[in-house]
């Protein structure tokens, strides 16, 4: 660690990176910080100033225990991020990055995020961004069982939608990834069974996109499509959030 940056946080997941840090001098806390970044992204560090967001003292504060909760998500109230903030505290303990200034401030929040769940109605009707997307999807189409559908890129959140979709029974799903091995992880645990799909689950394909570059040819109209999407997705969001 960097002399500045006494504790240090990590967290990452499909839809933020976030550092949560300790440090001695706030100018080169800043610096440090994102220098790790653009090192690690290998990207030049002006990129990552212009994309950054900092937060300070009780801003940060507010923030952490905002995303805690589940207000800060893209579906209001979700809690996979408890389990992925619990995660992230556990690896920098492991890194030694961990200190008591920290460690207190998280487990406040964890604490935080139970209070508001027992207290409000904040998870009556949450549901995951991969639950989500099916419930959008079916009211976009008609029948989920008669379409065919393609996953770009790999993680946790891809294996999630493709177990959703999977129980709609489509025509076929196709994981596209830059690595076959990436694209196989996308598969989940709960449809492999010594390398093949368990009968009744539907068809799963896994290509390299770079072996298949002819998936991408349209490559403008998916954009225009997933800006539609997107808005969509914001418009769900926003009517779930009403009932709830």
């Amino acid at each position: 660690a960097q002399k500045s940056v006494l504790e240090s946080v990590v967290l990452s997941t499909c839809n933020r990176t976030e550092v949560y840090i300790v440090a001695d001098q706030l100018h080169t806390g800043k610096y440090y910080i994102q220098q790790f970044l653009a090192n690690y992204f290998n990207v030049d560090i002006d990129l990552i100033k212009k994309f950054t967001i900092i937060r300070t003292e009780d801003a940060a504060i507010e923030h952490l225990f905002r995303v805690t909760a589940g207000l800060d998500s893209m579906v209001l109230g979700e809690t996979q991020i408890l389990g992925q903030m619990k995660n992230a505290v556990r690896a920098a303990e492991e890194a030694g990055a961990l200190g008591s200034t920290l460690n207190q401030l998280f487990q406040r929040s964890f604490a935080v995020a139970k209070e508001v769940r027992s207290s409000t109605e904040i998870g009556e009707h949450s549901i995951s961004m991969a639950a989500a997307a099916v419930r959008l999807a079916g009211q976009l189409f008609e029948d989920l069982s008669q379409i065919r559908i393609l996953f770009v890129g790999a993680g946790e959140m891809i294996e999630l939608a493709t177990a959703h979709f999977a129980a709609k029974n489509p025509q076929h799903i196709t994981i596209a990834n830059r690595t076959m091995a990436g694209a196989q992880s996308g598969i989940p645990n709960t449809i492999k069974k010594e390398g093949t799909a368990i009968q009744g689950s539907p068809a799963i394909e896994v290509r390299n996109f770079w072996k298949s570059s002819a998936i991408f040819k349209n490559l403008p109209d998916m954009w225009s499509d997933m800006n539609q999407m997107k808005k969509e997705i914001k418009a769900l969001k926003e009517a779930l959030e009403a009932k709830s």
